[in-house]
């Protein structure tokens, strides 16, 4: 199933209209964890390094992941072309 009907089905935004060009689609750091099949833990540890861009609500508020930015994180990582097998 496509991340994007994924997201549609977590309903992670208020109200937000199936498809909405206007609003990108946000994800909540556990609504990202069942989509990657992963804990919570995981999902901050990631966007702690660095490797998955999250949106933070307020100084001590929660993330925000944006469709695109999970997808991407999800995909397999490319070998480097000068590493050895």
């Amino acid at each position: 199933m496509p991340l994007a009907k994924q997201v549609d089905n977590l309903q992670t935004m208020h109200d937000m209209p199936p498809g909405s060009v206007t609003t990108p689609q946000l994800l909540t750091t556990a609504a990202a964890a069942r989509v990657a099949s992963c804990g919570r833990a995981t999902v901050w540890r990631a966007i702690q390094r660095g490797e998955l861009e999250a949106i933070r609500l307020g100084r001590h508020g929660d993330y925000r992941i944006p469709a695109e930015a999970l997808d991407a994180w999800l995909q397999p990582a490319t070998p480097n072309e000068g590493a050895r097998a």
